[in-house]
């Protein structure tokens, strides 16, 4: 019990005394948000919204854009259907974004862009 105590003081005066070597662990851990070139060449149209969270995790912003009615008429009557795309949006190096855009849960559309 007196080895766990000094053990746990010792490595709490490491993290006052010298936090970089706490957290230099987490250097290579890129914020919430942000992704690489490299993970946004895996994407691919289609993926489900729980296949690219898995893959770049939680966009740095989620926007519902506006909502289309759609309206087919069958043979046994018309069909009315909301379509409300959403776009996620990830910060990538450099002033880079990247926008991908939902419909129905999957995969529609992807972009890079600058800021200017």
């Amino acid at each position: 019990m007196r080895r766990m105590i000094a053990a746990s003081l010792v490595l709490l005066a490491i993290g006052v005394l010298r936090p970089e070597l706490v957290t230099a662990q987490y250097a290579d851990t890129p914020e919430p948000g942000q992704i690489t070139f490299e993970q946004f060449r895996m994407l691919n149209r289609g993926m489900t919204e729980g296949q690219v969270l898995s893959k770049l995790g939680n966009p740095i912003a989620r926007t519902t854009l506006t909502c289309n009615v759609e309206t087919n008429k069958g043979p046994d009557g018309s069909t009315t259907t909301v379509v409300c795309p959403v776009l996620w949006t990830y910060a990538m190096p450099e002033g880079w974004t990247a926008d991908l855009t939902f419909i129905a849960g999957r995969l529609a559309e992807f972009n890079n862009s600058k800021r200017p």
